[in-house]
């Protein structure tokens, strides 16, 4: 359902006009009755002034009534939306109504959509402001045994400001009806009316989109009979409808979580920015209250949550029991944006599929609102469920975790809480998540856990138990490391493998076949010596090996040799190539490559020589054993030639 209205419009009384009282200065709405002031048919020469409309309203057609309904004159609103009337009367006139009709809305530029009325209840009454509390007021009176009289319109008045507070606060102790209207007021009879007269005009749209024939002045009548009787439940005279008691509720309750938060939509926008702007330039840059500044009411408070629980009743959602929550966190005196921080986000949609509901007009749906609005019962809750096994057992340096599953059937927000919680371990209010990694110190059981959920009215909660948590089991040591093979005799030998433990265990090192030139260190691992003359020869099947005092690891049995220092040579000589392999002419001869080694066919060392004209060369420094080389070839263009015949030679 789309509610849309305009920004409705106040019609205050100037400065001019305030100048201009004849006497009087505000006062309670308890004026005293005409019998008291003056003699029924004495003449009396009568002043008023005061303000008309929902808003700022200019050029109002403003007509004074006597009490038996003849008119006694009629007057205009000014630009700045002031009325001041002088007249004459007599005392068997009162109480006075004032009735104004069209003109021009500064807030919107459109003529005000209803009727505004108001009423002079005595001769010393001075002021009368025509809103929309007055105008309900007024309406309702009529409906009463007795009609408008001034005793009537005081009674159906105090009904009105108590039933639609709508922001009213110092008004409500000196009157909305006889109160002057200047810049300490100013924003407060501006935003509350505004509030109201939106309520009347989405009660009105909704009325009209449930098929039926209407006006916000229809409105206002039958919310005037429903008010006859002193309160807003759908019993009141004759012409009461209980259909719209409960659009009013629910309707209503919308409004208000607007209105608190500043954020009262009218005609779709937002409508802070407008009444604002009117407010300063009736203030005429006097200080005064803007919309952001005026305070939260108790009334505001009760009525919207009211609302909020009749429309659980038709049309239950966790966005509702999540406003209702957040509204019963309001207190009388918030600041709009210390509620709109309370509120959840879009706090005024949640109510969005109860006035669509509603708006068909079931029987059902309307008796359980007024239900409410009688005094009833709410909607009943339902307490949250909460299920789960926690895992009994947990181990050192592992991770932890278990979260309950909980539920609410009325979609109420949950909050988790625990008792006994493992010392090691953290616990989240939101989810119900307890999770950790316990340390070595933590080994043990922690007993009488239990984890309970709660829905803010009723908890529920698992069975407790308990989390014993054992040693981790052990992690056997690795051992790394690729040690050398053989070692010249005089050159100094070593070698240390890289061992880790994943628990941090202290390792130890040992070794077997330890070569006799050798030392060994159980701390680190470390292998290291310099063999002798007496010591060549190769030392096989040595190990070295890591433990953590459970489990062990190894390297790989090696073998180490130890050879003699090197003390021959082999002188070789070659006839250099003179042709290419293909018979033609070499031209390009840059130098030689000399190969050894022990294997025929294998030679691991080698030496290049750039020098085409050498024949010879000079192997040194070859430990004993027998040795075999080749020569090749190499071109400028880097080309080079296969290998030469073999020749051999054997190192004593």
């Amino acid at each position: 359902m789309n509610v849309r209205g305009r920004v409705s419009a106040f019609v205050y009384l100037t400065w001019l006009a305030i100048a201009l009282q004849s006497c009087g200065g505000g006062g309670s709405d308890d004026e005293p009755s005409a019998a008291a002031d003056t003699d029924a048919e004495a003449d009396i020469d009568a002043s008023l002034t005061g303000s008309v409309g929902d808003g700022p309203v200019a050029n109002a057609q403003l007509t004074v009534r006597a009490a038996g309904g003849q008119v006694l004159q009629n007057v205009v609103s000014s630009q700045l939306a002031g009325y001041d009337v002088a007249l004459k009367v007599k005392g068997k006139y009162y109480p006075l109504t004032i009735a104004a009709a069209g003109g021009t809305d500064l807030v919107t530029g459109l003529p005000p959509e209803f009727a505004l009325r108001s009423a002079a209840l005595a001769p010393s009454s001075t002021i009368a402001n025509l809103s929309p509390f007055t105008t309900l007021a007024l309406s309702s009176a009529e409906q009463m045994s007795g009609g408008a009289s001034a005793a009537n319109v005081r009674t159906a008045l105090d009904k009105v400001v108590a039933e639609f507070n709508s922001g009213l606060t110092s008004l409500v102790a000196s009157g909305v009806m006889s109160t002057r209207i200047d810049n300490t007021n100013l924003g407060e009879i501006v935003k509350s009316s505004e509030t109201l007269a939106e309520t009347l005009k989405r009660v009105n749209a909704i009325r009209s989109a449930g098929g039926r024939t209407t006006s916000v002045d229809d409105v206002i009548a039958v919310l005037g009979a429903d008010l006859s009787d002193g309160k807003l439940d759908g019993r009141g005279s004759a012409r009461t409808e209980p259909y719209v008691a409960a659009v009013t509720t629910l309707a209503r309750a919308q409004v208000l979580v607007e209105s608190m938060a500043n954020d009262l939509k009218v005609n779709g926008q937002a409508a802070a920015p407008a009444l604002d702007r009117v407010i300063g330039q009736l203030a005429a840059g006097r200080s005064t209250t803007l919309t952001a500044s005026l305070p939260i009411t108790a009334g505001m408070i009760a009525k919207a949550r009211l609302g909020v629980a009749a429309a659980r009743a038709i049309a239950p959602s966790s966005s509702l029991t999540a406003l209702d929550q957040s509204l019963s966190r309001l207190t009388e005196g918030m600041l709009p944006a210390a509620v709109a921080q309370t509120l959840p986000t879009g706090a005024a949609a949640a109510l969005l599929p109860a006035l669509n509901q509603i708006t068909a007009g079931a029987a059902t749906d309307v008796d359980a609102v007024n239900a409410i609005l009688a005094g009833g019962p709410g909607p009943t809750n339902s307490p949250p469920t909460i299920s789960g096994t926690a895992p009994a057992a947990a181990t050192v340096g592992a991770q932890y975790s278990f979260t309950p599953t909980a539920a609410d059937a009325d979609g109420n927000t949950l909050t988790f809480s625990i008792v006994n919680k493992p010392s090691w371990a953290t616990f989240s209010t939101t989810t119900g998540a307890l999770q950790g990694t316990p340390g070595a110190g933590n080994v043990g059981t922690a007993s009488g856990i239990a984890i309970s959920v709660s829905d803010g009215t009723a908890s529920a909660s698992l069975p407790a138990f308990a989390i014993t948590v054992s040693p981790a089991p052990n992690s056997p040591p690795t051992i790394s490391g690729t040690p050398a093979t053989s070692v010249l005799q005089g050159t100094a030998y070593s070698f240390q493998p890289t061992a880790r433990d994943a628990d941090g265990n202290t390792l130890t090192f040992s070794i077997a076949n330890k070569p006799s030139w050798a030392t060994f260190n159980t701390g680190t691992g470390l292998l290291q010596g310099t063999p002798g003359a007496g010591d060549v020869g190769t030392t096989t099947g040595i190990k070295i090996s890591v433990s953590d005092g459970t489990t062990s690891a190894s390297l790989g049995a090696f073998d180490l040799a130890v050879q003699a220092t090197a003390t021959g040579s082999a002188t070789l000589t070659w006839q250099p190539p003179t042709e290419n392999t293909n018979g033609t002419a070499l031209t390009n001869l840059a130098g030689f490559k000399v190969y050894w080694g022990t294997t025929p066919g294998n030679y691991p060392s080698s030496v290049t020589l750039n020098n085409a004209g050498l024949t010879s060369y000079v192997v040194q420094n070859l430990t004993p054993a027998t040795y075999y080389f080749v020569v090749t070839a190499i071109t400028s263009a880097g080309e080079e030639s296969s290998f030469s015949n073999p020749a051999s030679k054997t190192v004593q």
